[in-house]
């Protein structure tokens, strides 16, 4: 390896001719200094390595922690999926879908305080000629929540019976202070003592899980229209021919109407729309054989 000053081969810079004793004491300890440098450069990297360690799993901690703390879950007891929105407070007129929740199941959600979650059946919402949800919902859409949650007051209804199963709790204890007795022996009179601690207020295992409980209701379609109309004109029809059967022709003032209700076509229709207007058909009292 060729010397570092003279860049000729067969000796290093200690034994090189070319300089003085001062000279290569002084390269001595310039050599000396840069490794010293670079180990507390060394040190310091690492320094700052562990410290974004412990920042990172701190604010791991306090992430899960806030999950926690935020994190609810739905129970859907329904046959049909939900659709939940959520809004502010501050800004009730943004409303935005962010997740399903499948029939008959449950999930967990994470909101905030200053949330408000509204829960539709997503066949109220969905987007036309999709099965997707409408991402941004109108302030004035057509359709009402099964469940408008705000859960601010969610919250304090849960800390409201936490206090309360926490007083229940104190009054089912015997005493309001349990005695812990921490014994030991004295040296100088062999006589025993006690550190009495107060165990009353420890009440962290009262824990309230937050489960948002959505009320069974049965979904009824709308109707559109053409089967709005088609219901109003079943059942007209069929209240005037019960009419008819119960002799109101015989009344000279009401045969005309009768007669020309007998004149009025009524348009093919199933025994299937016969059970949705509400008026009796094949199928009325039909019931299935078991297996």
């Amino acid at each position: 390896m060729p010397c570092s000053h003279c860049k000729q081969s067969g000796h290093n810079y200690v034994t090189c001719s070319h300089l003085t004793t001062e000279q290569k004491k002084k390269i001595k300890e310039d050599k000396f200094k840069k490794k010293k440098e670079n180990i507390e450069k060394r040190k310091l990297l690492e320094q700052k390595f562990r410290l974004e360690q412990e920042r990172q799993r701190i604010l791991k901690i306090e992430k899960e922690k806030n999950e926690k703390e935020n994190t609810y879950i739905v129970n859907n007891p329904n046959s049909y999926e939900l659709s939940l929105y959520f809004t502010t407070t501050q800004n009730p007129n943004n409303i935005r879908h962010f997740t399903y929740i499948e029939p008959n199941s449950s999930k967990n959600i994470q909101v905030y305080p200053h949330n408000i979650i509204l829960f539709y059946p997503t066949l109220d919402v969905l987007i036309e000629n999709s099965h997707n949800a409408i991402k941004k919902l109108p302030v004035n859409h057509s359709k009402q929540p099964i469940l408008k949650l705000n859960i601010s007051d969610f919250n304090d209804k849960l800390n409201e019976q936490k206090q309360l199963l926490i007083q229940n709790y104190r009054e089912s204890l015997n005493n309001n202070v349990i005695n812990f007795y921490n014994v030991s022996s004295d040296d100088n009179n062999n006589n025993c003592h006690s550190d009495q601690l107060n165990y009353y207020n420890n009440v962290n295992h009262i824990q309230m899980e937050k489960i948002i409980y959505i009320e069974q209701k049965v979904y009824i379609e709308e109707k559109t229209e053409l089967e709005k109309w088609k219901e109003v004109g079943l059942k007209s029809n069929y209240l005037l021919q019960e009419l008819i059967k119960l002799g109101g022709e015989k009344y000279e003032n009401l045969e005309p109407i009768f007669d020309m209700v007998k004149d009025i076509p009524i348009p093919e229709h199933t025994p299937h729309d016969r059970e949705i207007a509400g008026i009796p058909s094949i199928l009325t009292n039909v019931v299935g054989e078991e297996a």
